[in-house]
């Protein structure tokens, strides 16, 4: 998927034909939130179209696997951080995060550190 390119940059027989995001929309992209939005909406697309009565094992089974669960973990995303222990993994995927203050928090991505 093309997401910066502009018209000139296309070799020539392509012009007419090829497009990318930024030429669709006027918009400059950020590559890694398109890449969470895509994914999100191809595991929506199969979770819930393709497998609908299947989304609870897979929860399952993800929470089973999942290996920092019950761990203390630090979440940062951007210039943040969240202290916690993992407690759940929410319908979505996303971490539950319990806070020493007893806060529950929910994080849909980040980068863990155990």
């Amino acid at each position: 998927i093309n997401l910066f390119q502009r018209t000139e940059d296309f070799a020539p027989e392509l012009r007419t034909k090829a497009i990318s995001l930024y030429l669709a929309s006027g918009k400059k992209i950020k590559r890694e939130r398109f890449l969470i939005d895509l994914l999100k909406i191809l595991e929506d697309f199969y979770l819930n179209l393709l497998m609908p009565q299947k989304e609870e094992k897979i929860l399952e089974q993800y929470r089973k696997n999942l290996f920092f669960f019950n761990k203390e973990v630090v979440v940062y995303k951007h210039n943040q951080q969240w202290r916690g222990k993992v407690v759940d993994v929410d319908a979505t995927g996303a971490l539950i995060l319990t806070t020493p203050q007893k806060q529950l928090i929910r994080l849909e991505d980040g980068e863990i550190k155990i």
